[in-house]
């Protein structure tokens, strides 16, 4: 004997889930931190300058001055490569078609991902010196309580937002 047909013809079969795939995957922009980058040159010619008055005003010994000179100006570079490595390999973003995975270092502890049929809002914020690099902050606000998540030093941010939003009306299942 065969089982019965189903006689409920308006219920189609169920759809597997479209598959999630990547769309986007990009990291911290090394340019980002050419403003620090200025600011340690000129803090770097300021110990110069410095070193040069302090060894003619008080007579010190040839080597002293330059000594702490070197000392203070490879702290500072040092600490300025540091920061620079720690942003561009420790801050990664990738955009599914279903989600926003942030990585902000390898200090801090993995952030949940953003559902996309989740955000309300997504803002790009940037300072007149980040406009003239290409750079800037891409803000993604969520229904959910919480802070918003900003991706930092993004490389054309205006570009990653329009992405991030096509993305979005696509997971709520929207036109785009």
């Amino acid at each position: 004997m065969h089982p019965p047909a189903a006689d409920n013809l308006s219920d189609p079969p169920p759809q597997p889930a479209a598959e999630e795939v990547d769309v986007w995957w990009g990291s911290y922009a090394s340019r980002t931190m050419l403003p620090s980058f200025v600011a340690c040159l000129l803090v770097t010619a300021g110990l110069v300058a410095g070193t040069i008055l302090i060894s003619q005003r008080f007579d010190l010994p040839p080597g002293s001055a330059r000594a702490g000179f070197y000392g203070l100006a490879g702290a500072l570079w040092v600490f300025q490569g540091l920061r620079w490595l720690y942003r561009a390999f420790g801050f990664n973003y990738r955009l599914t078609t279903r989600r926003l995975f942030c990585y902000w270092g390898f200090f801090h502890a993995q952030a949940p991902p953003v559902l996309l049929a989740q955000v309300s809002d997504v803002l790009v914020e940037q300072s007149l010196v980040e406009r003239l690099l290409g750079i800037g902050r891409v803000r993604v606000e969520t229904e959910s309580p919480g802070p918003p998540t900003v991706l930092l030093g993004v490389w054309a941010p205006q570009q990653i937002a329009d992405e991030i939003g096509r993305c979005v009306l696509r997971a709520r299942g929207e036109k785009v």
